[in-house]
């Protein structure tokens, strides 16, 4: 999958369900980041690979080239552009759950818009994307 291609699912992914992929304490706070949530929700990293493929033991760490390898979104852990685009993409959704949740989607797609910049990415699912 090409750079434009990720950025175009785990965009269009998130949006769509409106709302991060976070662990919550009993209080409702968000406490940390999920690939997948056990709602139904992923992160942006977590629409990029298959449910077969996951792996609870991947949660609660940041991607890195071994296990962006064994997502299968990288074929080569020497390739460099495409894990620090996976690193950005994921501090994208990351830092916008900091923000409260009626604000995530906006906070999100102003993150990805500035993502898409720094790469040179088309940012026409931003238009065709809908929040749920």
């Amino acid at each position: 999958m090409e750079i434009q291609e990720m950025f175009d699912k785990a965009v269009s992914g998130v949006l769509k369900q409106g709302a991060p992929s976070v662990k919550k304490n009993p209080y409702g706070q968000n406490v940390d980041c999920r690939y997948r949530d056990g709602y139904g929700n992923k992160c942006a990293i977590g629409h990029l690979f298959s449910d077969s493929l996951y792996n609870p033991k991947w949660e609660g760490g940041s991607i890195d080239p071994y296990l962006a390898l064994d997502m299968r979104l990288v074929s080569d852990i020497n390739d460099t552009r495409r894990f620090k685009f996976l690193k950005d993409l994921q501090r994208c959704h990351d830092d916008a759950t900091e923000d409260d949740e009626e604000n995530f989607a906006k906070t999100f797609r102003e993150k990805v818009k500035r993502l898409a910049v720094n790469y040179s990415l088309n940012t026409s699912v931003l238009d065709t994307a809908k929040n749920n």
